[in-house]
């Protein structure tokens, strides 16, 4: 499966996140962003290409995307996660425009604290969120889903 760019360091930096790379206990460690399931990884896909259609409608803040040092994927991930970090620490760009954009389309902490949900099945070797399967789709929806209007 082909990743893009901007799914591709939001999934790293939610590997990252939930990996604990300060603590011994490391649970994925050995994991990369193909572990994910399809189903999480194309979830975290359209959310992005969502994110970034929404985005870039405004002249203004597609400039500012495109001068940001992060990735779009990155700033993304820490926006919406309550990291206290993302596109609103994109200085010298206009960090408060970009935030506050993201904000309106996509509500503050749309998935926050997302890496303390997602879990590695060992049988598997698959990473997708950690509820029950029949509400793993339905959660993923719930996390994954922008606003129908901004």
């Amino acid at each position: 499966m082909k990743i893009d760019t901007n799914t591709s360091t939001f999934l790293e930096t939610l590997l990252f996140c939930a990996d604990n790379p300060d603590e011994e206990n490391r649970p994925f460690e050995d994991s990369t962003i193909y572990d994910f399931t399809p189903e999480f990884i194309s979830a975290a896909s359209t959310y992005l290409e969502t994110l970034w259609e929404r985005m870039t409608a405004s002249p203004d803040i597609a400039a500012a995307l495109d001068a940001c040092e992060r990735s779009f994927g990155g700033n993304a991930f820490f926006s919406g996660s309550g990291h206290g970090a993302g596109f609103f620490d994109e200085y010298p760009h206009d960090g408060d425009a970009l935030q506050a954009s993201y904000d309106a389309i996509s509500g503050r902490y749309r998935f926050e604290e997302l890496e303390t949900t997602i879990h590695l099945d060992l049988d598997t070797g698959k990473i997708d969120l950690a509820y029950l399967p029949e509400y793993v789709d339905e959660r993923r929806a719930a996390i994954f889903t922008l606003p129908a209007t901004v």
